[in-house]
């Protein structure tokens, strides 16, 4: 097995139907949870209830990581998350929500409950958990 590139990890992103987001509570303790999304513009977009822990969260701490489901197939990005709304939430990004899970996800609906925000990567790990010492790999990304 060969090292994997940012492109086929971004393509992974992209095809990937949940993301498992971690975050710290106030009390230190890590929360996780499943969570849709899209990747978009080398970010991960995604929305929650201002309730939420996710949400209350990264009100005080935007730093986070995000990982896909397999165990084996390892992919986990480490970044911040920052509140997108209004005109910084491109439509395309609701489109594609809208066109992957179904339903509205339209965040213009009145009492919409949700909060958008994206998630811009600061580190990435890869490997294969069948070859770990042969197939990991490390992104560093440049943020604004």
């Amino acid at each position: 097995m060969s090292l994997r590139s940012w492109d086929e990890c971004r393509e992974r992103l992209t095809d990937a139907e949940l993301y498992w987001l971690a975050v710290t509570r106030r009390d230190g303790r890590p929360h996780t949870v499943p969570i849709g999304g899209v990747w978009w513009q080398d970010r991960l977009w995604f929305n929650t209830a201002p309730t939420t822990i996710i949400a209350r969260a990264l009100g005080r701490e935007p730093h986070m990581a995000v990982h896909l489901e397999s165990g084996d197939d390892v992919l986990i990005v480490e970044g911040v998350a920052r509140l997108a709304g209004g005109e910084e939430l491109p439509d395309v990004v609701v489109k594609a929500c809208t066109d992957k899970y179904g339903g509205d996800w339209d965040p213009n609906v009145p009492d919409y409950p949700w909060l958008w925000f994206a998630l811009a990567p600061r580190s990435a790990m890869t490997w294969s958990s069948s070859d770990i010492r042969n197939t990991a790999v490390r992104f560093d990304f440049k943020t604004d």
